[in-house]
C-alpha cells in the first residue's frame, strides 16, 4: 500500500492518508484527522488513458452552387400562393374583429381598477389583435400587389 502524506489546507496539520481512489481518477478526497475537513490530493495510482492515433480518410463532396435560385418553392412572405394569402387575410379580419370588443371590454375593466385583472392582460391581447390586422393588410397588400 502506498502510503502519502500531506499538509491540511485549513489547519496545516499533517495527513496522512491511503488513496482509495482507482487508477482512472487524477485526484482522491482525503480526510483531515486534526480538524475534520475533507480536501483533494494528487492520487499516485493515476494512469491516464493511452492516447489513440488515428487517421481519417478524406473524401471528395458532390455540392450544387446555392447561389442561383432554386426551381422549388421557398418559404417565404411573396412565395406563398395566393390562396394562402386569401386565407391569411379573411382570418386576419375575423379573429382580429371578433377580438375588438373583448379588448375594449378589459381596457374598460382595467381602467375602472378591477382587483383581479393586470394591466398585462389587456396589453398582451391588444397585441395580438393588432398582430392578426396586420398579418389581414399585409396578405391585402400582397394580393393587390400581384393584381388579385
Amino acid at each position: 500500500m502506498n502510503i502519502e502524506h500531506t499538509k491540511c489546507p485549513n489547519c496545516g496539520g499533517t495527513v496522512f492518508s491511503q488513496p482509495v481512489s482507482g487508477s482512472n481518477q487524477p485526484a482522491s478526497t482525503v480526510d483531515c484527522k486534526y480538524c475534520g475537513s475533507q480536501f483533494r490530493v494528487r492520487n499516485p495510482n493515476y494512469q491516464p488513458e493511452p492516447v489513440v492515433h488515428t487517421t481519417i480518410n478524406t473524401f471528395t463532396a458532390n455540392y450544387t452552387n446555392i447561389t442561383e435560385p432554386s426551381q422549388e418553392r421557398s418559404s417565404g412572405w411573396r412565395n406563398a400562393k395566393n390562396g394562402e394569402h386569401k386565407v391569411a387575410r379573411t382570418l386576419g379580419y375575423v379573429v382580429g374583429g371578433l377580438m375588438v370588443p373583448f379588448v375594449i371590454g378589459m381596457w374598460v375593466a382595467v381602467l375602472n381598477n378591477v382587483p383581479d385583472l393586470p394591466m398585462a392582460v389587456p396589453v398582451i391581447f391588444t397585441g395580438l389583435m393588432l398582430f392578426f390586422f396586420f398579418l389581414a393588410r399585409m396578405s391585402t397588400r400582397e394580393l393587390k400587389r400581384r393584381g388579385l
